[in-house]
């Protein structure tokens, strides 16, 4: 089968004749805004621009700029479309207009994965293989899309104890997507900003929790203004984009560079998810040394929260004629076929790194060449 992904940039190739050619050497600038100390830089995405130097012989060398220096969760989007950047980490629900398609999937996604690892591959492979318009949505925004990620569960991450479905009731909450409609029906406010906005918001009063994965407890500081974290899945965040290029800079690269970038593509996403993974285990490990009260849902909240995840997928899928988006009810039964697909392999391989990555190239990456 032609993949999707293949057909599509073949498309885009054919709008950039005449633009850019294929060069000897190539500069990659990526932009993260990640904290600098953050083991997604330092265990992932430099040893992924290291792997592909040395397998291009040096044609192909990067600059990582971290912390938001150049753009801040927002702004990544344009940053790359506009080519003030080729590369970085783009968060689809930040844009539910210019990325309608991959953002209700990640929507739909929110309470159906439970393992990062099953998340990362299913979401690559239905988004690469069998979404035209999902790719086709990146497409107009200029940029290739080449690796998406999921995160561990997420948590309410609070500077008070919020134990049952009562305690929710009128509590100012950052949360996006289908999580702002959980917290709306619970009771409380959902606050609409990025991840690395939620520090000064719990810090000046102005929210009482963030939804979010433990361990942004380091890596955004946030153990110095949490104080209790409910550990009750809310479901993952799956959908993050770190393996991207703008469609320029693609151009750029011959066919063997394009090549050594996929073949790693699938290394990084499951190194990325991986590292999400552990450093979350190890941060609520850290959680009595830094005075964080771990508190267990009560009966009522996990009632609540089992009710919601069926409501939550349907007014997902109503949302979607109100976006322009067809085919939703199609887009949720071939992702809930590959979630159940990459459950049964994640269970044969478990969290091994090698054997998963080998198994996401051969099921996806190999058919993108």
């Amino acid at each position: 089968m032609k993949s999707i992904f293949k057909a599509t940039m073949a498309a885009l190739s054919l709008l950039l004749v005449g633009t850019q050619v294929a060069t000897a050497d190539v500069k990659l600038v990526y932009s993260s805004w990640f904290p600098g100390q953050s083991k997604h830089h330092t265990e992932v995405l430099k040893p992924f621009f290291d792997r592909i130097a040395a397998e291009s012989e040096g044609a192909i060398s990067y600059e990582l700029f971290t912390d938001g220096t150049i753009a801040g969760g927002r702004a990544t989007l344009q940053a790359i479309r506009d080519g003030v950047v080729d590369m970085g980490l783009i968060a689809n629900l930040y844009h539910p207009a210019e990325l309608k398609n991959s953002a209700l999937l990640s929507e739909l996604a929110t309470f159906m994965i439970d393992d990062a690892m099953v998340g990362t591959a299913a979401y690559n492979e239905f988004i690469l293989l069998d979404c035209p318009t999902c790719v086709q949505d990146y497409v107009d925004q200029n940029i290739v899309p080449i690796g998406f990620f999921s995160n561990p569960p997420y948590l309410l991450l609070c500077n008070k104890p919020v134990a049952s479905h009562a305690d929710l009731s009128g509590l100012r909450v950052r949360a996006v997507g289908a999580w702002a409609s959980l917290i709306d029906a619970a009771g409380g406010s959902s606050v609409n900003m990025t991840t690395q906005e939620s520090y000064e918001a719990l810090e000046r009063g102005q929210i009482d929790c963030t939804i979010g994965s433990a361990d942004w407890l380091v890596q955004s500081s946030l153990f110095d203004v949490v104080t209790h974290v409910n550990t009750m899945s809310l479901g993952t965040y799956t959908g993050g984009l770190i393996i991207d290029m703008n469609a320029e800079t693609w151009s750029e690269l011959d066919e063997g560079q394009r090549e050594i970038v996929l073949r790693n593509a699938s290394l990084a996403v499951v190194d990325f998810s991986l590292v999400y993974i552990e450093e979350s285990k190890a941060t609520l490990s850290l959680a009595d040394e830094k005075n964080v009260a771990l508190l267990s849902p009560e009966e009522d909240l996990v009632a609540f929260y089992a009710e919601r995840r069926e409501k939550e997928i349907n007014r997902v899928i109503a949302l979607a004629s109100d976006r322009g988006i067809e085919g939703a009810e199609a887009m949720l039964d071939r992702f809930s076929e590959l979630v159940v697909k990459w459950q049964g392999i994640v269970e044969e391989v478990g969290h091994d790194r090698d054997a998963l990555a080998a198994r996401l190239y051969d099921e996806v990456y190999s058919k993108l060449n």
